[in-house]
C-alpha cells in the first residue's frame, strides 16, 4: 500500500500526526510510527525521486525536507507493512500482550500437578512467529507412543510428493490414503508398522527425523520409538508453516488430526469453538499429545509427554498455561 501524504507546509510533529490520521491510518497507527523502531522505506524515508509525483506547482523540492521530518518522528518505526497491519485493526496484533516467556510464572502450578507422576515434558509456542512460550524438560526423552505416527505421516505424504508413491498404492492390504486415516484417526498401528517394515525402515526414519531437526527422535530396533517435546513441537511448526511439504498434503493431515479420536488431552482443555488439530499416544503409563490450538488467543503449538499421569492431569496443564497467556 502506498500513500501520497500532502505535507508541504508541515512544520511540526502534531501537524504530521494530523496528516497522517488525515490520509487514513488510524491513531494507534501514528503512534506506532512516532513509537517504533527502524526507519520506513521511501516515500517516508529518503528519497530517490524515482517514485513519486510532483506537487501541483511541479516542485517536489520540499519533498525531501517532509521526509526529514517524517524520519525523525519514526527513526525508531517497524516496516511500512508491519504499521499498517497494527494501523488497520489487525485483531492479532491490537490489545494484545507482548509475547513472553511463561515458564517461570507456570512452572510451579505444573509441577504440582504432575507430582505424583514419573515425569513430564511441556513445550508449548506461538505458532505464527515459533516464540517458544514454555518450555519444561523439551529435550527429556519419552516413550513416543503413537505420537511417533507425526513422523510417519509427513514420510508418507515426501514420498507421494516425490512421485514414488501415489495415495493410491497398496500398503497393508487397502490403500495409502486409507492407512495415513486409520494411523491418525484411530491411531492404527498396523500401518505403521507396515510402513516401516516394507517401504522405509527404522533406521531411514530415525535420519529423515534427524534431518528435518528432530535430533532427539529414535525408531529404535526394539520396536519402542523415542522422541522429546521439543522435537515433537518442531514437526508440527514444520506442519503449521507448510515447510517440507506442499499445501495440500499438509492439510491432508491437519484434516486428519482434527477428526482423531481420542480427545481427553488437549482438545479437553478448550470449549467446543476452539479447533484443535493433535495426534495423542499411548502406552503403558506413557500419554502424550502433541497439537496445534487454533484459538482466540492465537494459535499455538502444543506438546505434553508424560510417565505415569491422567488424560485430566493433561488438560489441566493446557488450560493452566493457556489462562497465563
Amino acid at each position: 500500500m502506498r500513500m501520497r501524504i500532502g505535507l508541504r507546509h508541515a512544520a511540526t510533529s502534531a501537524t504530521v500526526a494530523m496528516a497522517l490520521i488525515a490520509s487514513g491510518l488510524s491513531p494507534n497507527a501514528v503512534a506506532a510510527v512516532a513509537a517504533a523502531s527502524t526507519t520506513m522505506p521511501y516515500p517516508f524515508g529518503p528519497s530517490t525521486k524515482a517514485d513519486h509525483t510532483p506537487d501541483e506547482s511541479g516542485d517536489d523540492s520540499d519533498w525531501d525536507a517532509q521526509a526529514v521530518l517524517l524520519n525523525a518522528m519514526i527513526e525508531r518505526t517497524r516496516t511500512l507493512p508491519e504499521l499498517l497491519r497494527i494501523g488497520m485493526g489487525d485483531p492479532s496484533t491490537q490489545d494484545k500482550e507482548p509475547l513472553h516467556d511463561l515458564t517461570d510464572e507456570v512452572r510451579g502450578s505444573l509441577d504440582d500437578l504432575f507430582a505424583g507422576a514419573e515425569s513430564y515434558a511441556m513445550v508449548v509456542r506461538d505458532a505464527r512467529t515459533g516464540y517458544e512460550l514454555v518450555n519444561i524438560n523439551g529435550g527429556r526423552v519419552f516413550v513416543s507412543a503413537s505420537t511417533y505416527k507425526l513422523y510417519v505421516a509427513r514420510d508418507m505424504a515426501t514420498m507421494v510428493e516425490s512421485g514414488a508413491l501415489s495415495w493410491q498404492s497398496a500398503l497393508n492390504g487397502m490403500t495409502l490414503e486409507s492407512c495415513l486415516d486409520t494411523m491418525i484417526v484411530n491411531s492404527d498401528n498396523d500401518c505403521p508398522i507396515a510402513w516401516l517394515t516394507s517401504v522405509s525402515s527404522n533406521d531411514e526414519t530415525t535420519a529423515r527425523a534427524v534431518a528435518a531437526g528432530a535430533s532427539g527422535t529414535v525408531f529404535g530396533n526394539d520396536g519402542i520409538v523415542r522422541t522429546t517435546a521439543d522435537d515433537l513441537s518442531s514437526i508440527l511448526e514444520d506442519f503449521y508453516h507448510r515447510n517440507g511439504l506442499t499445501d495440500e498434503s499438509v492439510d491432508r493431515i491437519l484434516a486428519l488430526m482434527e477428526r482423531q479420536i481420542y480427545r481427553e488431552g488437549i482438545p479437553a482443555a478448550f470449549d467446543d469453538d476452539v479447533t484443535v488439530a493433535d495426534k495423542v499416544g499411548f502406552l503403558d503409563a506413557y500419554l502424550n499429545d502433541a497439537g496445534i490450538v487454533y484459538s482466540a488467543k492465537g494459535d499455538l503449538i502444543v506438546v505434553v509427554l508424560t510417565n505415569g499421569s491422567s488424560w485430566d492431569d493433561i488438560a489441566q496443564a493446557v488450560r493452566i498455561v493457556y489462562q497465563a497467556l
